[in-house]
């Protein structure tokens, strides 16, 4: 599935001439179905910039947003 529709049919592209976007570049919102960037996402705290949906994120993702990345992990070998 595209991202993008094509306004007239039976138009080709050059398999040379596509353009690949790097993985994890776009997050499409499960909510409203909307595309933005991932970096938008994160500047927007994992919510969705047009509906505020609330993106699932780990454990890392989420000390991060809480400690600014300033903290020390402790006992890192304990499950």
């Amino acid at each position: 599935m595209g991202w993008f529709k094509r306004l007239k049919d039976g138009i080709q592209t050059a398999t040379r001439n596509k353009k690949e976007a790097p993985e994890g570049l776009w997050y499409k919102c499960r909510e409203c179905k909307e595309t933005s960037t991932v970096k938008e996402l994160k500047e927007n705290f994992y919510k969705c910039p047009q509906c505020n949906y609330h993106v699932r994120i780990t454990s890392y993702d989420y000390f991060e947003l809480l400690f600014d990345g300033n903290y020390e992990e402790l006992f890192n070998s304990l499950v």
